[in-house]
């Protein structure tokens, strides 16, 4: 079995997801990127059409014709586009083309506007299969009329553990005091300056931990916005190595995805936080609050609420927090291994190639 992937960028998560992919010893697997990764013993074809979204129907369209011509020339039995988002403003024009191999399409986030909606059901009648990373959004995309929509959960790749306190030691914090982490880029989406503003009225004590690469909210912002509890706040902004990472996620008791009604897919903080154990403080909106409240994970507080966020976070911190059976067999299903060989069986079902020779 052959499986082409075709994948709009190579920045985040998306190498770690690839390489996941590729561990398919039953599939010889062929990249089709805008530039090369580190991936070894993997074919790689990189496209120079575009390297975003498209503005104009002309580049789309060449840029489709290019993606083609590496099909053509692999003929794969697959082809797998890694980020069907890229797709909605052409409502998968164009995507036909395709048609002669078995099309698989990964859907990254709920979308809720009428012309979205019709974008994805007019894109998912070109697919064999839809992938989407959660039951939320798969209830979402088959409310639009998608009836070939398969969940796959987002997987936890990176979870490396160490001790609280040893984290907590090398980032410089009391390890005796409740850690709320807020962990990544500080993109607007994600809610920052929403924390900043509900932790004014929290009564019990906490350190923020704020680590990730400054974006929307740089320290000045921060400093600004958290003058009354300025000595409960460790910032290390700047894009975080590895071991930062693991460090920050460990060093923190609870992880906060206090993230706007505007973003609705999955989020790589929540799900590294429950493979590591910890309790999730989310907004109660779209994928991420049915995750939390389905799964047991830990607290939710109503959407861009600074008031209810105070609240959630006062329960949070004065509570011990114990998983439950649900939050341990969502962290389960983070397991990487479980979405390879979810991965497996999918293409296998596809191909109806259930173990003969490649």
């Amino acid at each position: 079995m052959k499986i082409l992937y075709v994948d709009k960028g190579v920045d985040g998560h998306h190498v770690t997801y690839m390489r996941a992919l590729c561990k398919n010893e039953d599939a010889k697997c062929v990249l089709v990127l805008p530039q090369n990764v580190d991936i070894p013993n993997v074919e790689q074809y990189i496209y120079k059409t575009i390297d975003k979204p498209p503005r104009k129907f002309r580049t789309y369209m060449k840029f489709l014709k290019e993606i083609n011509s590496f099909i053509k020339k692999e003929k794969p039995d697959v082809v797998h586009f890694l980020y069907g988002d890229f797709f909605y403003r052409y409502f998968g024009a164009g995507l036909g083309r395709f048609k002669g191999y078995k099309t698989v399409m990964t859907v990254h986030s709920a979308r809720h506007s009428r012309i979205e909606k019709i974008s994805l059901k007019l894109i998912s009648k070109k697919m064999d299969k839809i992938i989407v990373h959660s039951d939320y959004i798969k209830s979402a995309v088959e409310a639009c009329g998608v009836n070939n929509a398969v969940h796959v959960e987002y997987p936890q790749f990176n979870s490396t553990v160490c001790s609280s306190e040893f984290a907590k030691q090398k980032l410089g914090i009391d390890p005796n005091v409740k850690v709320i982490g807020c962990i990544g880029g500080t993109r607007p989406a994600k809610g920052l300056d929403i924390m900043l503003e509900a932790l004014n009225d929290v009564k019990s004590d906490f350190r923020l931990l704020v680590a990730g690469a400054p974006e929307a909210f740089d320290a000045e912002y921060i400093k600004e916005h958290s003058q009354k509890y300025a000595d409960k706040v460790v910032t290390h902004l700047h894009f975080l190595s590895d071991e930062e990472l693991a460090w920050a996620f460990n060093a923190s008791d609870i992880i906060a995805v206090p993230y706007r009604r505007s973003f609705n897919g999955a989020s790589g903080p929540l799900g590294e936080g429950v493979a590591l154990g910890k309790c999730i403080v989310s907004t109660d909106h779209g994928n991420l609050g049915d995750a939390v409240t389905k799964n047991h994970l830990g607290y939710t507080f109503a959407c861009e609420d600074t008031g209810s966020l105070t609240a959630t976070l006062e329960k949070a911190l004065s509570n011990e927090f114990v998983r439950d059976e649900c939050y341990e067999a969502y962290r389960e299903s983070l397991d990487p291994q479980y979405f390879e060989e979810k991965y497996k069986k999918l293409y296998r079902e596809l191909t109806n190639d259930h173990g003969a020779d490649n």
